[in-house]
């Protein structure tokens, strides 16, 4: 197997992304059956930075769930999941590598208390990490131009207004891979508890949608490890306590009717 280096990004945007997806994919499911559906969550996310004794630059975001769907009149189905978005950066050569992924976590491995003062993540057991591999490599290093009149000229002209834009550099293509990995953090809640309720409406000639969300939560910190399996050898992504976090728990329902 390629030897991968996985890594995390930049956790305030993919967290907005993660939870995005996540109402999204609900909300189209209910509106596309009809009818009355319900979602509940609850978890636990965070984001850690280090450098190791080299310079390299490791991030990783984390988000853990356990969720449950319910739409009459089934009897609804619930699920316990992992997200990691890791980004690596050598600014020695420019290169970087991000990794984002998921993995279905094994029952009772994500544990939240009922006032979100603490939590628990515990798959010390091998978890098979799925999801797409970027990988950016560094400007190539140009040698600096003599100072001489053509060359001079040739700098002057590629400034002038109707030289021609450089093309964008055209984005890496991904690879689809696996990877054996082992979570286990813990955390601690502080702070006050915070809430929120969002309702959403839109009526049109063909149909109504009303859904309404309650959520509430509170800062944390995570501390642990959190390995991935790489070419046999364990790597670790959050060697430091997490720069940011937080634990919550909410609710949606939605009414769709055509």
């Amino acid at each position: 197997m390629k030897r991968l280096y996985l890594l995390a990004p930049l956790p305030l945007l993919v967290a907005a992304l993660v939870l995005t997806a996540v109402w999204l994919g609900w909300l189209g499911t209910s509106a596309s059956a009809g009818g009355n559906s319900r979602f509940s969550s609850q978890g636990a996310e965070a984001g850690f930075y280090s450098v190791d004794g080299s310079g390299i630059q490791t991030s990783l975001y984390l988000f853990a769930e356990n969720a449950a769907s319910q739409s009459p009149p089934g009897s609804g189905d619930s699920f316990s999941r992992l997200f990691v978005d890791v980004i690596r950066f050598d600014p020695a050569t420019g290169n970087s590598t991000e990794f984002y992924g998921d993995a279905e976590l094994p029952p009772g491995a994500l544990m939240v208390n009922r006032k979100l003062t603490q939590a628990t993540l515990q798959a010390s057991g091998t978890i098979t990490i799925c999801g797409f591999l970027y990988e950016w490599p560094g400007p190539t290093p140009t040698a600096t131009p003599t100072a001489t009149p053509t060359a001079i000229a040739a700098r002057r002209a590629a400034q002038e207004p109707t030289a021609t834009p450089p093309a964008s550099p055209t984005p890496p293509p991904s690879e689809y891979v696996c990877f054996d990995g082992a979570v286990n953090l813990v955390w601690q809640g502080s702070g006050s508890l915070s809430r929120s309720i969002n309702h959403y409406h839109f009526k049109s000639e063909d149909f109504i949608d009303n859904s309404r969300c309650s959520e509430a939560g509170r800062f944390a910190v995570a501390t642990g490890s959190v390995t991935a399996i790489v070419d046999s050898m364990p790597m670790e992504f959050a060697p430091n306590a997490s720069e940011w976090g937080d634990l919550f728990n909410r609710s949606c329902h939605d009414v769709f009717v055509d």
